[in-house]
């Protein structure tokens, strides 16, 4: 019989999707992209600065690195966060620097159509992970697919929180309001 993560392996190499993983300056995204990037899992893309490019170039060939502050696409970030939401941007310059933070920059980059999916939320909360995406990408598109995944007690005693949030199918804002647990996962509001 075959196990739920092998499952999720089978079929995350046949999507061929692209992901932005939010937070590339964390060890753990880091070495989740290096294992992804190998196994073919996914094109895989860290959001991070000159140490996580360094990082990627000669430990994780197969990782591209992307800096929001930098990135040619900054600005269709930022237009889009404004577009989104007018009353938090003022002007040009406040929407570049909403735009340069990492959980906004992936949401955007996955409205866009740039990326597949962004996962984020080992260095920052469910509700902010959720924030940004509900501002770049929307809410409630045809069904909830918002995904955590806690495994314990891995090969190096380490565990792993995943949360993951597709491009047009975002839940309702009310999830945000709910995780108040620095980031823990715990069930799916309504799942137990």
């Amino acid at each position: 019989m075959t196990s739920f993560l092998e499952t999720l392996k089978e079929r995350a190499l046949r999507a061929h999707r692209r992901l932005v993983l939010s937070e590339g300056d964390d060890e753990r995204v880091r070495d989740a992209a290096r294992a992804m990037a190998a196994a073919g899992l996914a094109e895989v893309t860290l959001l991070g600065g000159e140490a996580s490019a360094s990082w990627a170039f000669r430990h994780a060939p197969g990782v591209s690195v992307r800096t929001p502050e930098s990135d040619p696409s900054l600005g269709a970030v930022a237009g889009l966060l404004a577009a989104r939401k007018p009353e938090k941007v003022p002007d040009r310059s406040a929407g570049f620097a909403l735009a340069r933070d990492p959980l906004r920059f992936a949401a955007g980059l996955v409205a866009l159509g740039e990326a597949d999916a962004t996962v984020g939320g080992a260095a920052h909360t469910t509700a902010d992970v959720l924030r940004a995406a509900l501002w770049a990408v929307g809410p409630g598109r045809r069904h909830q697919d918002r995904f955590e995944l806690l495994l314990h007690g891995d090969a190096g005693g380490r565990s792993a929180d995943l949360r993951g949030l597709r491009r047009g199918a975002i839940p309702d804002g009310g999830a945000a309001g709910r995780d108040r647990g620095g980031g823990r996962a715990g069930p799916a509001p309504g799942r137990g």
